[in-house]
């Protein structure tokens, strides 16, 4: 995962008074976007600190001089730019692994730092803010490395920000976004990955492994199983699009996180079903039955080049990537989307 490029797109919601708020005027005149850079622009002065269990927190810094400040686009009505965000809590020691002795042999590996379990470890992050000059929803798209809750943190700092601009009555959510003509298209367009079935409880004794009597499977622990293909048969592609478009009618067992979906000619109980696709060079896995559960990250690695002279990401391509993903929340297809209005262009 180190390697890998991975972006998540997110739609902004701004509440005051449990009324949706427009983005672009909240407040008495305040424009996210304006706002946001702001936001940006301060943690290069002041990093913010979000804390988490066990004595941890999350920190969300501006990155050092490698890496170009926030650039706001005007007319299209866009922000982006990068965060540093890690956590502390892990003492660790960074070494150098490529020191040589006088005569140009390697030497000894040498510590370069201590890292105290006060001091935070932070990894660049490229994010992506449109905002539509009209409509309820802004978008934001966020790299994300590891498990560093970038998204977590940019939430409740971006709110403490808010507050401290007198904008206290107004709550701000990210939301992360799926729509399921975004899933049908890649079902029907893109390639296919993996299929996997996950339910509770495994049976005690292995000869009943194939049993199908839920008795037969009530000792604690979970199955997980995946299916691998060239391409997934109609039938199969057919089965996975009425369980995410039949979502809201799906029997949702009270109290327990599972469901009731069609399996093998039968009814039978699941606790997730997973699918994940390929399409443009950019994979997803999409949660079938609870699909309003934050969606896996988007790979776009094989989209974004590497910086030949100081080996970073490319920003273009970075903002390119970004602003399919808006494209597809806003189920345009690779076409645009008005900065204006948010609507789609045909």
């Amino acid at each position: 995962m180190e390697n890998k490029v991975l972006l998540a797109v997110y739609s902004i919601i701004i509440t005051g008074d449990k009324e949706s708020q427009m983005p672009s005027n909240f407040g008495g005149n305040v424009d996210l976007l304006d706002l946001f850079k702001e936001f940006a622009m301060g943690i290069y002065e002041i990093a913010a600190e979000m804390p988490r269990a066990n004595n941890t927190s999350i920190a969300l810094a501006g990155p050092d001089n490698r890496f170009p400040l926030p650039r706001l686009a005007e007319n299209e009505r866009e922000l982006y730019g990068y965060f540093d965000t890690g956590r502390n809590g892990t003492p660790s020691t960074v070494i150098d692994l490529t020191s040589k002795d006088s005569g140009g042999k390697k030497a000894k590996s040498k510590k370069v730092v201590s890292i105290t379990k006060d001091l935070h470890v932070t990894r660049p992050a490229f994010y992506y803010l449109h905002v539509p000059k009209s409509g309820k929803k802004a978008y934001l798209v966020l790299q994300r490395a590891q498990s560093l809750g970038i998204k977590g943190v940019v939430e409740k700092t971006f709110q403490d920000f808010m507050n401290t601009k007198g904008l206290q009555r107004y709550r701000v959510k990210l939301n992360n976004l799926l729509d399921r003509r975004v899933f049908k298209r890649m079902l029907e367009s893109g390639q296919f990955k993996e299929l996997t079935i996950v339910k509770e409880g495994i049976p005690e004794n292995i000869n009943n492994l194939y049993s199908r009597d839920p008795k037969e499977h009530a000792f604690k622990g979970t199955q997980r199983v995946s299916y691998l293909a060239v391409d997934l048969p109609a039938s199969w592609q057919e089965w996975a699009l009425n369980i995410m478009t039949g979502k809201p009618e799906l029997n949702m067992t009270e109290g327990t996180p599972k469901a009731k979906i069609q399996l093998g000619g039968e009814e039978q109980l699941v606790t997730d079903v997973t699918i994940r696709l390929e399409l443009s060079k950019k994979q997803k896995t999409f949660h079938l039955v609870y699909s309003d559960r934050d969606q896996p990250d988007v790979d776009v690695t094989d989209n974004v080049r590497r910086n030949e002279d100081d080996g970073l990401l490319n920003r273009d391509d970075l903002v390119e990537q970004a602003q399919a993903l808006v494209d597809d929340v806003n189920f345009t297809g690779g076409t645009s989307v008005d900065p204006e209005t948010g609507e789609v262009l045909l």
